[in-house]
């Protein structure tokens, strides 16, 4: 039946169960809009696996599989850049990829900061039906949107672009204490009309806009492939322009005041404790405390926090597995 061997239904049959008792499982352990937005209650070795999850896609052990077979075993490189961050992507990404972390967090800035805002005070299960529906518009529109695209890597490419984008005034908020509300929209905004200014942008078969088409001609070579702008120098172009528009509007904006500014980093700093019951959110919960301060570089508005012993035996675990992968992989190479 389609193509599939008895092994394969089995494998996909076992798969779907599972995701359904997983699914049934958190859904009653779900009391109220943080449990299902900001979940605190399923487990170290839940939270573990979404963690791992979250840093991949589906897609990715599909596509190294998928190469590896076509290219024979350079293939394993295909999506190296995810090698060094979760080194057995390609065993969880089918079980929890970052499809769902997007799903929520859509679901969450749309329940939390638009539709809670205008109809305040209901229920807590009002807002979690809110969430839950949103969440599957969001799933919806991605299968639609995927449908339009004209390839995978079309969609990856995209995929790249706006997360990098995304990814500037979030980074810059974390680790500078500078960083203001008119930066970040500086960041996104002018990140985002870089973006669009060096691309395509075409309804149909019109074009309304050619970047390569107007300026590819007095381009460097280097920067062009088959005599367009290139998608590493255009998001480079991009990137740069968001960040230093970023930084200047930061420097010259109202700072953002320091109580929350210290409740926010108080925030980061606060390990989840079992039992932590959070009534409002951004907030800690009920006799936390909040450790001390420590930070490479002492007074000053960088916020880049000295790695703690945990931290440290982790990366370095986590690198003697890639090691270890590279190693097999090369025995393998050279017979």
């Amino acid at each position: 039946m389609f193509g599939l061997q008895i092994a394969d239904i089995v494998v996909l049959g076992l798969y779907l169960l599972g995701m359904a008792a997983i699914g049934v499982w958190s859904a009653r352990k779900i009391k109220k809009s943080a449990d299902f937005f900001m979940p605190r209650r399923f487990g170290k070795a839940m939270m573990v696996m979404f963690g791992f999850g979250a840093g991949t896609h589906s897609d990715q052990a599909v596509g190294v599989a998928s190469t590896s077979f076509t290219n024979g075993l350079s293939g394993i490189w295909y999506q190296w850049l995810w090698l060094p961050c979760t080194p057995f992507y390609w065993l969880i990404a089918p079980v929890m990829s970052s499809c769902d972390a997007f799903m929520i967090a859509s679901s969450a800035l749309f329940t939390e900061n638009i539709y809670r805002p205008i109809w305040p005070d209901r229920s807590q299960r009002h807002y979690i039906t809110v969430g839950r529906i949103a969440a599957v518009v969001v799933v919806f529109g991605g299968v639609v949107f995927a449908f339009r695209l004209p390839g995978v890597v079309a969609g990856l490419e995209i995929f790249w672009k706006i997360s990098a984008m995304m990814g500037l005034a979030f980074w810059l908020g974390l680790f500078w204490r500078r960083m203001t509300v008119g930066g970040a929209w500086a960041t996104t905004l002018i990140g985002f009309f870089v973006m669009l200014f060096t691309s395509e942008i075409a309804f149909g078969e019109y074009v309304l806009w050619d970047f390569s088409g107007h300026f590819a001609k007095d381009l460097p070579g280097f920067m062009l492939l088959e005599g367009g702008l290139s998608l590493p120098w255009q998001m480079l172009f991009y990137l740069g322009a968001g960040l230093i528009s970023g930084i200047v509007v930061s420097l010259f904006t109202k700072p953002v005041s320091e109580a929350k500014l210290e409740n926010f980093y108080a925030l980061t700093r606060t390990p989840i404790a079992p039992g932590d019951q959070i009534e409002n959110p951004c907030t800690l919960p009920a006799g936390a405390v909040v450790p001390q301060r420590r930070n490479v570089f002492p007074n000053t508005s960088l916020e880049i926090a000295i790695p703690s012993r945990i931290s440290i035996i982790g990366f370095l675990v986590g690198w003697g597995f890639v090691a270890a992968i590279v190693y097999v992989v090369y025995t393998i190479a050279i017979g």
